[in-house]
């Protein structure tokens, strides 16, 4: 483990792991054709509203509430840690649910994401090939986001 709590992989590795009560899963991939690769798994249920509001922008919100996004939040919040853990390798450092604002297709559950803040350059090129996953799985939400080189 690294000094921010990240799992640190062998050489030529960019991986990803997540957990909750019952469950653990790992993701890798090869270094030369990915930047990072990030997953989040959570147990489907509500969020609890303050939360739902720190992690949704207010594009968000007025997206996903028309499209009727599942789990009140929780495919967001998902959505939103897999690409921080995905970035993570090209940015070492922490950036808030609000910096990231997330593209997401409900019906397919495809993603892209952009930068809140145009003048981020670096947030904006981690973003840049960015693409994702996520669905509802029986008792878990889970979402994936891979970025090319």
């Amino acid at each position: 483990m690294g000094s921010a709590r990240e799992p640190v992989w062998p050489d030529g590795i960019v991986g990803s792991i997540s957990h909750c009560e019952d469950i653990a899963v790992a993701v890798v991939a090869a270094a030369d054709r990915y930047t990072g690769i990030g997953i989040d798994i959570e147990a489907v249920g509500s969020l609890e509203p303050e939360l739902a509001r720190l992690i949704a922008t207010p594009d968000e919100v007025s997206n996903y509430q028309l499209q009727g996004l599942p789990n009140d939040g929780r495919l967001l919040f998902a959505v939103k840690e897999s690409i921080y853990k995905c970035i993570w390798p090209v940015l070492r450092r922490y950036v808030d649910f609000q910096q990231v604002v997330v593209d997401l297709q409900v019906d397919t559950g495809v993603f892209t994401a952009r930068s809140a803040d145009v003048e981020d350059k670096q947030l904006c090129q981690a973003l840049a090939h960015l693409n994702g996953g996520a669905q509802t799985s029986g008792d878990y939400v889970i979402a994936a986001a891979i970025s090319e080189r």
